[in-house]
């Protein structure tokens, strides 16, 4: 009775795929993805049988799995003719490092999504095709370094206080071409997309809407890049937050549009566009955003208490009390153009400075209902600047009028026979860095006032041969 005969069939379907004395531990390779019941028949030498079933015992994940209106919804989901009906079918079977592709269509998503693998979520005819449509609650949460979500339309969350974030970042991943919208927090900030770690590049964040902080964007770290932030808000009585359409505390943001952004309510702070603490805003237009209510601070642009504002351009944007572009409160504003802000019942449309540093930066043809139209606050915390109250001479600053290039078509670019052309003062992050215009920050020996460099006078060209 030592010797025993191991039959093996490892699709249940009548035929033995492997057999043999000794066969105890065996390997099969899968062809297909799929669930299979194993079916295990060990004989003895005295002809005693015992069989063993085991139902849908052996998973092979799919490397690919589809979503569509209306597939069939039979798994593995490994091609549109099986297709899932719903995102979370898919994702149970898709292998870590797996891709699930969502057909064009609307799908509502009823319960949050927690990614906590590797996967790539996409759709597949992009964002203007495939809309996540949420019956209230967050979408995603990522929870792995490694997710990717590309290409969807998101919107219609509806939250309260504890969920943040139609997509919650928490473990980093990547979030891209995406289009975020209509989404709502009844209590704290962050309803858009909300970011402890990780990049969100090439996105629009539009029309969401917070009580508290960062109607749009709530970066606590991470990176935001060439991204558009438009028409997000942030309104309610609690006078501790700012940011209609990003908060920043901690994180990066680069090469974004920031735009028709506002933050209002009877008592509020600011940054109608951006409020940040720490972190770095960099190479963003910073335009059309406003605040709004009687006993709002100021900062219409943004509202600044830490970290660097740095190579950004701040415009056209309009405060009801100070500072129609940059309430600075603390931090660096540095190789900036801050122009055509406007304070409607308060003072300095361009700056008013409680605290901080300016450096290398424009503040010109702002305006303001009270006095100093450009600038308010200590002069002495101006370097390298130029500014109608600055005195010439002082910290390297100039007061002569810059030489925009098309003022009435919002082209704030310098003319080449501009005063602050070579007039700022070199930084170590300027050596192989860019300007708002993508050109060298360097082009020169020395560095240019504002957020854009001069090129040289054209002249002539010879050619040796």
């Amino acid at each position: 009775t030592d010797t025993v005969t191991y039959c093996w069939d490892f699709t249940n379907d009548g035929t033995n795929d492997i057999s043999g004395v000794g066969m105890k531990t065996v390997t099969n390779y899968y062809d297909r993805p799929g669930h299979y019941t194993v079916k295990l028949i060990c004989t003895n030498s005295l002809s005693a049988t015992a069989v063993k079933i085991k139902t849908q015992y052996v998973k092979v994940w799919t490397t690919v799995a589809h979503v569509a209106m209306d597939g069939v919804n039979r798994k593995p989901y490994s091609n549109w003719d099986i297709a899932a009906t719903n995102i979370v079918d898919a994702i149970r079977e898709v292998t870590p490092g797996g891709t699930v592709w969502v057909s064009n269509g609307t799908f509502v998503i009823s319960a949050m999504i927690n990614l906590d693998k590797a996967i790539s979520i996409k759709g597949f005819l992009g964002a203007s095709n495939t809309l996540l449509s949420s019956t209230g609650p967050q979408i995603f949460v990522i929870n792995h370094p490694s997710v990717l979500i590309e290409g969807l339309s998101l919107k219609g969350s509806v939250m309260t206080y504890g969920f943040y974030g139609t997509i919650q970042m928490n473990s980093g991943g990547t979030v891209r071409n995406c289009i975020v919208y209509n989404n709502n927090i009844g209590s704290c900030g962050g309803i858009g997309i909300r970011i402890t770690g990780g990049l969100v590049r090439n996105c629009t964040v539009l029309s969401n809407g917070a009580n508290d902080g960062g109607g749009g964007v709530y970066l606590t770290g991470g990176i935001i890049s060439n991204c558009v932030i438009s028409g997000n808000w942030r309104s309610g009585g609690n006078a501790s937050r700012y940011g209609g359409g990003i908060w920043n505390a901690g994180g990066t943001v680069i090469n974004c549009i920031i735009t028709s952004n506002y933050v209002t309510g009877a008592t509020s702070y600011g940054g109608g566009g951006v409020y940040q603490s720490s972190g770095l805003i960099k190479n963003c237009r910073i335009e059309r955003n406003s605040t709004y209510g009687a006993n709002i601070v100021g900062g219409a642009g943004v509202y600044l208490t830490g970290g660097r504002l740095r190579n950004c351009l701040v415009a056209n944007n309009s405060g009801t009390n100070e500072a129609g572009g940059i309430y600075l409160q603390g931090g660096i504003v540095e190789s900036c153009t801050v122009v055509s802000n406007y304070a409607k019942n308060g003072y300095a449309g361009g700056i008013y400075m409680t605290g901080g540093f300016v450096t290398n930066t424009i503040i010109w043809s702002n305006a303001a209902a009270l006095a100093n139209n450009d600038t308010g606050g200590p002069v002495s915390n101006y370097f390298y600047c130029c500014a109608p109250l600055l005195q010439t001479g002082i910290n390297g600053n100039i007061n002569k009028n810059p030489l925009f290039k098309y003022p009435k078509t919002n082209d704030w670019r310098l003319l080449p026979d501009t005063p602050c052309y070579d007039k700022g003062k070199n930084q170590n992050w300027m050596t192989n860095d860019v300007d708002l215009a993508g050109n060298p920050r360097l082009i020169h020996k020395k560095v240019d006032m504002g957020a854009y460099e001069t090129w040289p006078w054209p002249g002539a060209m010879i050619v040796i041969r």
